[in-house]
């Protein structure tokens, strides 16, 4: 019998593999128990990951709170040779090739902005890479997943979109009303992100993404990430990921888009 094991190491050691939405390096959740985070997940394989500046107990950050979130960051960088700050595509290249942990920076919720679009750029120039739109309620920008009224970007959201694009900050619709996504991937000139999600064809979350929202994004060259959370899986199973790790999935539940 072969050794599957050992050849799926062979490959990551030579693929790149990001996560596409994992929590803070600063601040993991489950906390460590020996090492450090980023020695964790190289040892798995990865090479990088979006790291969320700012999780537990809210990833509804106020702008002081985003600002102290990079500082940390930024500190831990220096602190640490095994991670490598990503501010550009290139960066995961050299990680990977150094042996580093590429950490590229993002946040769940646009809840720092505000109503002051300014801030945008200046959370890029300290290293902000990932935006998401909404964190399942209504914003400035536009309605979360769990809105019932499910109303599309807002005039203000529609800016956002166009200085993300100008920037080089990508835009990721999870936890994204329906017509929220379908705007923003009409309005971006670059392809978006929805790190994080399942298929709700399959099982009816509102957490999960339409067959609509998923071709949008598969039209402008977008890339979509599935989680193997139980609730967004199975309805016959309890609601932890463990258990959606052990379903068996039908072949019609896996889903590529590139």
């Amino acid at each position: 019998m072969p050794d599957h094991s050992a050849q799926a190491r062979e490959i990551l050691k030579e693929a790149i593999v990001i996560d596409g939405m994992g929590g803070s390096i600063v601040h993991p959740t489950p906390w460590v128990a020996e090492g450090t985070y980023e020695e964790q997940l190289l040892g798995y394989g990865w090479t990088g990951m979006n790291s969320t500046l700012v999780s537990e107990p809210t990833y509804t950050p106020t702008y002081e709170e985003t600002l102290k979130a990079v500082n940390e960051n930024l500190i831990y960088f220096e602190m640490s040779p095994k991670t490598r700050h990503v501010e550009k595509s290139a960066d995961i290249v050299e990680a990977k090739k150094n042996g580093q942990f590429a950490v590229i920076l993002g946040v769940q919720s646009p809840s720092f902005i505000d109503q002051d679009r300014s801030r945008v750029r200046i959370l890029h120039k300290l290293g902000l890479r990932i935006l998401q739109m909404t964190y399942m309620e209504r914003n400035y920008l536009g309605d979360g997943c769990l809105e019932p009224e499910n109303r599309g970007l807002t005039h203000f959201g529609i800016q956002i979109v166009r200085e993300c694009n100008r920037l080089g900050i990508v835009l990721d619709c999870s936890h994204v009303g329906i017509n929220t996504t379908l705007d923003t991937a009409r309005h971006s000139s670059k392809p978006i992100l929805i790190s994080h999600t399942a298929a709700r064809s399959l099982v009816d979350n509102p957490r999960s993404s339409t067959d609509e929202q998923m071709k949008a994004v598969a039209e402008r060259g977008g890339v979509i990430g599935i989680t193997p959370l139980s609730a967004l899986m199975r309805v016959d199973r309890p609601r932890n990921a463990s258990a959606g790790l052990k379903s068996p999935l039908r072949p019609s539940t896996i889903i590529v888009v590139s």
